[in-house]
């Protein structure tokens, strides 16, 4: 795998006018060669691939790559000089975007006027954009094992219980489950500081009746997954449902607003609505359609995290994009939920009822389109 996509990217040296290619930055080493390290530099030529690190991750490279590995004491930049001038190669590309200006200038001084740095941008991320079905498998286990692990912290969640403390639950299980870390800083936030979109967790306890936005992503195998999810912890007055349906209605209003279109006609205004939306749903989801909406109906407690689990899992659920008000309200033995969820992106809108429980009763108060199939 990683000795195909190097080849792929050495084919493109005639056409960029170079003789190799310096890698710098850490993802796309790994794309590349399959080294984890923090500390690392992949040359490729026609030739040979040499991947350089430091002493801690000798035997670690050697484990992960397939590549030549030189081991180097103290920084990297004399001996990879040292190699490209040995190898005689006068234009060397690096990746422009992804290097220092003092790393470029150190390298640049041990090169000398032998070699040309020749600065070539996107290379590897063109590459990346095309994702082989290996990636596209890592990327959803990397989204199950996210919204498994919110799954499993919501059992632990009670009022009271510090935004801090949450964050660390959602980061415990995400690892326990096999995540490498945290995507990116677990955010959690209660009431207003729900107002902050990149809030960090702090020592605000989340009590009832309050929002509560958690955001939240996986590492798994390289590849991070990314969601957010609003809670109400409570029962939601009917300020908060304005601003929920507000929130709705202009995702649905963007949603409704995706077309195809080509590049030479980007420049025309979209003059009609009745055109045919984007089909851009999976492929496995326009053959199989969506998951069955379950009726309205009494949820216990211990299937209450099953059934945000399924939601949350679901090829639809994408960061910011599709989000959920979910009221977790108590009531004798079971929990009533209010539950929305539509498509970033697709040929129709999943809509989940809207319901309470009321004099023992459950009580449904809106039911959204269900979803009509692809392409209908």
């Amino acid at each position: 795998m990683h000795l195909t996509r190097r080849q792929r990217l050495i084919e493109t040296f005639a056409e960029r006018k170079i003789e190799a290619y310096l890698v710098t930055a850490l993802p796309n080493i790994r794309y590349l060669s399959g080294f984890t390290g923090s500390n690392g530099v992949l040359l490729l030529s026609k030739s040979k691939t040499i991947l350089f690190t430091d002493p801690r991750y000798t035997e670690q490279a050697g484990r992960e790559s397939s590549t030549t590995v030189r081991t180097v004491k103290g920084p990297l930049s004399p001996a990879v000089a040292a190699v490209v001038s040995r190898m005689r190669l006068r234009r060397v590309g690096f990746e422009g975007q992804r290097i220092s200006w003092a790393a470029h200038a150190a390298l640049q001084s041990h090169v000398g006027r032998r070699s040309e740095l020749v600065p070539i941008d996107g290379a590897i991320e063109q590459a990346r954009m095309v994702k082989s079905p290996e990636e596209i498998a890592a990327i959803r286990k990397s989204v199950r094992l996210n919204s498994d692990a919110l799954a499993r912290s919501l059992k632990r969640f009670k009022p009271g219980m510090l935004e801090l403390d949450l964050s660390a639950e959602l980061d415990y299980q995400m690892r326990r489950l096999g995540a490498s870390g945290p995507a990116f800083d677990t955010i959690v936030a209660a009431g207003a500081r729900t107002a902050l979109p990149h809030a960090q967790p702090s020592t605000v306890g989340i009590d009832r009746d309050q929002l509560l936005l958690v955001d939240m992503g996986a590492t798994v195998d390289g590849y991070a997954s990314d969601m957010t999810r609003v809670f109400f912890t409570g029962t939601p007055g009917s300020r908060v449902r304005k601003m929920y349906r507000a929130v709705l209605e202009a995702q649905e209003a963007a949603i409704d607003a995706v077309r195809p279109v080509s590049y030479s006609r980007a420049h025309r205004r979209w003059s009609s609505r009745r055109r045919r939306p984007a089909r851009l749903v999976p492929r496995d989801l326009a053959s199989n359609g969506p998951p069955p909406v379950e009726p309205v109906r009494s949820v216990t407690p211990s299937r209450m995290p099953e059934i945000l689990a399924a939601h949350a899992s679901f090829p639809f659920s994408s960061s910011a994009a599709a989000r959920g008000l979910v009221r977790i309200h108590a009531v004798h033995d079971t929990f009533a939920f209010l539950f929305a969820l539509a498509p970033h992106v697709g040929d129709g809108v999943i809509r989940f009822p809207v319901a309470h429980r009321q004099n023992g009763q459950h009580v449904q108060e809106d039911q959204r389109t269900p979803w009509t199939g692809p392409g209908q």
